[in-house]
């Protein structure tokens, strides 16, 4: 038989060879083979744990009927006359791992289940099954069992488990096997290629092509950036719905057939649109249980159907559910071409772009323990990690009593209290549509009654205090009169206490009334971190001017359009800056180099004429719908950030806070003022220093840094490194200004 390489796999000529043409599913999972071989994405993982005396030899005779019965398990690939065939092999026997992990801790059991799930597999080859038993006690095992997507999918271990425990216990007991023959996934791909051909497969295709014309992938709002999410490491989080809310949701339209799972279907895709901040055209997967022509047939058959159900304007929920079920019947009408073939067919022979479906629903069959004899039982994994079909996936299993559920989700895209939030809407959700399924989806409730009470009752609570016509410097000064020796801010082993940083703010201040600088006055400032941009802030700010933040890491034209639309008259930036600035008409101080003509100035705080409505600071916008724009803010609304800043993060006198976040981002002003007129220590660090990873880590670590404001990668990457309970609060930018106490 002559072999010539073709990527990962081989190519067999059709002479000599036994083969049988790979269904539409086999060849999308051929053809992502091609490009992702060896990346471990293209496996489905499950098992059973077992509990009671067992017997190996039953179980080994047991995995090797079931290659024997199943001739997929035995399947390997190759590409025949052009095309992706499955080759049968004769049946041999399975060789079963089996690992003593007694001892073993929760680690190392974690970990040798991971190195099990990342055992590669060569689809040319075979065999496409791995099996590893688990000992965990003399009647405590785990069995695992991986396959490669070309011969099963997550279905087939119902399959796998129903007949094994059936195997095993006839092995065990010395008798023969009797079970009845079963259908061959070959038929079935031969089938499968003989009826989707010609104006069949024409038909299903036009209607799919028409259904998802102009579908766009769904922007879900996420906590980390979609760029870092690509492995797909998967977490979940399971829930229970209440009797009595199933019940009621049963009886919303009991005539009509699966009423529950509509009505389910429907909640969730409301959910998805109100999370997406109303967003109208999202598709939602779905996979049923008991796909049609299953029965006991191992191999790659479910396949998701897209539905599309574009929410726009505010129906009633009524409206909503009627149109869903609309969909669902026109998909059901087509299911017979797999979603993946039609992707296939919409993006021939190119990589494959943003994933058209971010959510699914998946309907399970509820699994219970598997009883085989009095003394051993089988129940399946309830299995969390692996990668995540989509970046979130709703499982439902609907019993007789109650409805148990969970939302799998992309852990790199995720955090688990975020989840544990949509859960809970979810539930909110379908007690209002159990209540009045007559209203309008907007108002329909959400929040859960404790976030509620949270949102409305005390974050909205209007009876504050009023913040007296006062500015921020005016504050800084109040806080110098309480701890003038205490420590202000550090950087780089250098540091100025609250007197120290006082007088110097006064005496630039001075001098930049003496080159023109008055009430609201704007002044540019383009300085590194450092003590200076400190100095520099107050400085203008006792002048009576508003600063004008000017990051020197960003382009020159974008500087050169911020100083030239803000009209700035006086720059203060730093000698080592000044040549790499654009070209502008500003008078120039640098704050190192002119320091000591500016030390000549008086340290009394000069008479600014500023009040609490006067302009603060001008920060411009990033500009990605355009130009960047001038922000401004008065002393009024800067007080009040900084006075709910300290009250939000708890920030004492005792507190050590980061200052991260760019000068040219809003979140800096907070970091900056909330430290300062607390009577806390701002604590800066070189661009290097702060980069993710070990530079920061030791920044923290060294500066016993108690406060941050960091990017989700960053919290991400020091929750990897256990880093975080070294930080008392943490604040991640981007997201709504309230603690995470760590």
């Amino acid at each position: 038989m002559k072999q010539n390489k073709q990527g990962p796999m081989h190519a067999e000529q059709a002479s000599g060879s036994s083969f049988v043409p790979c269904s539409l599913l086999q060849e999308h999972f051929w053809n992502l083979e091609q490009r992702m071989a060896g990346s471990g994405s293209l496996c489905v993982q499950g098992g059973f744990r077992i509990s009671g005396r067992l017997e190996l030899s039953a179980l080994e005779r047991g995995l090797d009927e079931l290659i024997r019965r199943h001739h997929i398990l035995r399947t390997r690939f190759s590409l025949i006359e052009g095309a992706p065939a499955q080759i049968v092999e004769e049946a041999r026997h399975l060789a079963l791992t089996v690992l003593e992990l007694s001892q073993a801790g929760e680690g190392e059991r974690r970990a040798a289940a991971e190195e099990h799930a990342r055992r590669p597999f060569d689809p040319s080859r075979g065999p496409l099954l791995h099996a590893t038993l688990l000992r965990l006690g003399s009647q405590e095992h785990v069995l695992l069992l991986g396959m490669h997507r070309l011969i099963a999918d997550e279905a087939c271990f119902g399959v796998l488990g129903r007949e094994l425990t059936a195997l095993y216990g006839v092995f065990s007991a010395g008798r023969t096997p009797r079970l009845p023959e079963p259908s061959q996934y070959a038929e079935f791909a031969r089938e499968q290629r003989s009826r989707l051909r010609g104006e069949t497969l024409d038909l299903h295709l036009g209607f799919w092509k028409q259904q998802l014309a102009g579908a766009t992938p769904a922007q879900l709002p996420t906590d980390l950036p979609a760029s870092l999410g690509r492995s797909g490491a998967r977490a979940r989080h399971p829930f229970v719905l209440p009797h009595a809310l199933v019940e009621a949701l049963r009886a919303l339209e009991a005539g009509e057939a699966d009423s529950l799972r509509v009505t389910l279907l429907a909640a969730f895709r409301l959910l998805l649109h109100r999370h997406a901040h109303q967003q109208e055209d999202i598709s939602v997967g779905l996979l049923l249980p008991h796909e049609a022509g299953r029965s006991e047939l191992l191999g790659p058959v479910a396949s998701p159907l897209v539905l599309r159900t574009p929410l726009m304007g505010n129906p009633t929920f009524h409206s909503l559910r009627s149109a869903v079920r609309g969909t669902l019947t026109e998909a059901l009408a087509h299911r017979a071409l797999p979603f993946e073939a039609l992707l296939d067919a919409l993006r021939p022979g190119r990589e494959p772009g943003p994933a058209l479906l971010q959510a699914l629903v998946i309907f399970e069959t509820p699994t219970s323990e598997l009883l085989l004899l009095p003394e051993l039982s089988f129940v399946p994994l309830d299995t969390e990690g692996g990668v995540a079909p989509c970046d979130l996936t709703l499982r439902l299993s609907e019993g007789p009593d109650e409805l148990r559920g969970a939302l799998e989700y992309n852990a790199e895209l995720f955090r688990a209290a975020t989840i544990a939030r949509m859960v809970e809407r979810f539930q909110r959700l379908l007690e209002g549509i159990a209540a009045t399924p007559g209203r309008r989806v907007s108002e329909l409730p959400l929040l859960p009654r404790q976030e509620q009470h949270l949102l409305i009752e005390e974050w909205n609570d209007a009876r504050l205090p009023v913040t007296p016509d006062v500015c921020a410097h005016q504050l800084f000064e109040e806080q110098v009169q309480r701890t003038p020796d205490a420590v202000a801010v550090t950087f780089e082993g250098a540091q100025l206490t609250y007197a120290e940083l006082e007088r110097r703010a006064n005496q630039l201040a001075h001098h930049l009334r003496s080159l023109g600088v008055g009430l609201e006055t704007r002044v540019g400032l383009c300085v590194e971190r450092s003590l200076e941009m400190v100095v520099g802030i107050f400085g203008i700010l006792k002048a009576g001017g508003a600063y004008v933040p000017l990051d020197p890491a960003v382009p020159a034209e974008r500087l050169g359009f911020m100083m030239a639309d803000s009209g700035l008259p006086v720059l203060l930036t730093q000698e080592r800056l000044v040549s790499g600035l654009p070209e502008h008409g500003a008078q120039v101080v640098r704050l190192d180099s002119d320091w000591e003509r500016i030390a000549r100035r008086s340290t009394e705080p000069p008479a600014s004429g500023s009040s609490s409505a006067s302009l603060a600071y001008v920060i411009y916008t990033s500009g990605s719908t355009g130009k960047p724009k001038g922000t401004l803010l008065a002393h009024r609304g800067l007080c009040n950030t900084a006075r709910a800043a300290i009250e939000a993060l708890a920030i004492r006198p005792d507190s050590r806070v980061l200052q991260f976040s760019s000068l040219g981002f809003d979140a800096s002003v907070w970091e900056i003022f909330s430290t300062l007129l607390a009577g806390a220590r701002l604590v800066l660090g070189s661009r290097e220093a702060l980069l993710p990873g070990a530079p920061l880590q030791t920044l923290l670590k060294e500066q016993a840094v108690t406060t941050a404001t960091l990017t989700p990668s960053v919290l991400t990457q020091l929750e990897a490194a256990s880093l975080l309970p070294t930080l008392e609060t943490v604040a991640a930018a981007g997201e709504a200004c309230t603690p995470e106490l760590v």
